[in-house]
């Protein structure tokens, strides 16, 4: 346990750091805000790790949430590297594709442990992942060559957060609770990435960029941690 707060404390510091030096922005920034990056994504796997060792009931949905972990930190690896090479778009195409496995891997795990209504979750899921396209439709996010994939991304969005929200409203336990804080963290860097990347206003937003990056790191670290409570 302490170990993991260790770590926790460490990823919010990471975190501030990493924001320091995105938004200073020059070359030598870019490249340690990678590997700051990467210091913050191996914090909230080893958070993952350590929450999956304390708990003595082992399951298959907390391994699919580690997977999930682990592939959002390749995503970030990935996408990383878009801006320090000169493959922008196959970096965030490669990455957005991880980070849709690593929504699955969440998807799945949660998924397992999801004994409601399937029926009543698919409707809840179809109703957000709409108002999720409604609004960057009405907000003119021009995802151009990017729509298909950025369609599958939200639906894997749309899933986590419907199961999430579901389960807590009928269990309110501390994972429940735990696990929708870190979903609805995760989905709300996901929607504002969204403008970062493909809104010709916002793409250089300080605001949106700052709030998504503690949402997504912090997000990932309360993910992490709830395998412990699973």
């Amino acid at each position: 346990m302490v170990a993991i707060i260790i770590l926790f404390v460490l990823l919010i510091i990471l975190t501030n750091i990493y924001v320091y030096c995105f938004f200073k922005d020059g070359k030598d920034e870019k490249l340690k805000t990678f590997f700051i990056k990467l210091a913050c994504s191996l914090s909230f796997l080893s958070i993952g790790i350590i929450s999956f060792c304390i708990n003595d009931s082992k399951s298959l949905s907390q391994i699919l949430i580690l997977i999930g972990l682990a592939l959002c930190l390749i995503g970030d690896i990935v996408l990383g590297l878009r801006r320090i090479t000169p493959f922008h778009d196959l970096c965030l195409l490669i990455g957005s594709l991880v980070f849709i496995l690593g929504h699955f891997g969440y998807d799945s795990g949660l998924f397992l442990n999801f004994h409601e209504d399937v029926l009543a979750l698919i409707i809840i899921t179809i109703v957000i992942w709409i108002i999720y396209l409604i609004l960057m439709k009405l907000t003119h996010v021009n995802l151009g060559t990017f729509k298909i994939p950025c369609l599958f991304y939200s639906l894997s969005s749309s899933i986590m957060f419907s199961i999430t929200l579901v389960s807590l409203i009928k269990y309110q336990t501390i994972f429940h609770v735990i696990i929708f804080v870190g979903i609805t963290l995760f989905t709300i860097s996901d929607i504002l990435l969204c403008y970062t990347y493909f809104h010709d206003k916002y793409k250089d937003s300080f605001t949106f960029k700052l709030i998504s990056s503690y949402a997504y790191f912090i997000g990932q670290g309360i993910i992490a941690l709830s395998i412990m409570f699973f």
